[in-house]
């Protein structure tokens, strides 16, 4: 009986290492969004993550060249990673690469970009038509579908191998179970 509590809290210790190895941050929301055509100077870039995230966290941005923008300093926030700006970003393409230690300790890495589209001279006031605002409208809608399924996609792929450890771990269960009753007999 004292082997059969030993393996039953092996295998517990061992499914409660593996859940928490799961337990990585993903980005959430960034400002400016991805893809987002910004008409406005920025001051900064705001990563937000799910859980949070720990020093040594960097963020670099690029411009549609390759050519690599200084950033004045990389701000970690417990869920965020800030990148101000030292200069006003001109009108182009840019691309995000940043890289986080998440707070169980495992690297992640990803990017996005936008687009700096900042008027030059004063903007006069344009009249905004229902078919524009549809076509915003179905633009955030699209967005945000791709996020839910990207996300719904990483917690499937989570769930799955988390199902595959507790099927492991049952069939162990199982054989210590037929082993320990064959020695009883």
């Amino acid at each position: 009986m004292k082997k059969f509590i030993t393996a039953i809290a092996a295998i517990l210790f061992t499914f409660s290492i593996n859940t928490f190895a799961f337990a990585h941050s993903h980005i959430g929301e960034t400002v400016p969004a991805n893809g987002e055509v910004v008409t406005e100077s920025l001051t900064e870039l705001v990563l937000n993550f799910e859980e949070a995230i720990e020093q040594g966290s960097i963020m670099e941005l690029y411009t549609s060249n390759g050519e690599k923008i200084e950033l004045g300093e990389v701000v970690i926030a417990d869920k965020q990673l800030i990148g101000k700006l030292v200069n006003p970003l001109a009108n182009d393409e840019y691309k995000v690469d940043w890289t986080i230690i998440s707070a169980d300790g495992h690297p992640l890495e990803g990017s996005y970009s936008f687009t700096m589209n900042v008027a030059e001279e004063p903007v006069v006031e344009e009249v905004t038509t229902p078919s524009d605002e549809t076509a915003v409208t179905e633009e955030v809608a699209s967005n945000e579908e791709q996020l839910d399924s990207q996300e719904t996609s990483e917690k499937e792929e989570s769930s799955s191998v988390v199902w595959i450890v507790v099927g492991i771990i049952a069939i162990i269960l199982i054989l210590s179970i037929v082993v320990l009753s064959r020695r009883k007999k």
